[in-house]
């Protein structure tokens, strides 16, 4: 079951701006994969101000068949350790499904996890992750993040 939350404002007293991608007013696709129902409502809180549609999948496999279907994610934020398929092996199935794919540019991934040990965020890089946030995520962090990776992705 996907779920969108979708909001246009920003948060002019942080200071921080996730505009959207170009002048037609398009906002930022997200695709949150995260099976623990509270951290995903945690993270949509704090992106509920801000000009991001966030699609919502509870585990590694919806998260595959997201990727696949029609929608362009500028991001993904993929939490590590879910059921049915995990975070690294749903990364992997993206990143081969990306290469056989002529015209398809690879989505930026971030892992989401508890484990800030290097080892931990060397497998995400390994499995094809492109950026690493540790648990417990906090707003600043989560927007500060945002902020840099989006807007440097829609000057390319």
């Amino acid at each position: 079951m996907r779920t969108a939350d979708k909001t246009d404002a920003t948060d002019k007293n942080q200071g921080h701006h996730l505009g959207p991608r170009d002048a037609t007013g398009r906002h930022w696709q997200l695709l949150l994969a995260e099976d623990t129902e509270e951290n995903a409502l945690l993270i949509k809180a704090f992106l509920k101000k801000y000009p991001c549609d966030v699609t919502h999948v509870h585990n590694g496999q919806e998260a595959l068949e997201a990727v696949q279907s029609s929608v362009r994610f500028d991001l993904v934020l993929m939490d590590i350790e879910m059921p049915v398929m995990d975070g690294l092996t749903a990364t992997r199935a993206i990143r081969d499904w990306e290469a056989s794919q002529a015209e398809r540019q690879a989505v930026p991934i971030t892992a989401l996890t508890a484990h800030a040990l290097n080892h931990f965020k060397q497998k995400g890089y390994e499995a094809g992750c492109s950026s690493y946030l540790s648990k417990p995520i906090r707003k600043q962090q989560l927007i500060e993040f945002l902020a840099e990776h989006l807007q440097a992705a829609g000057q390319g």
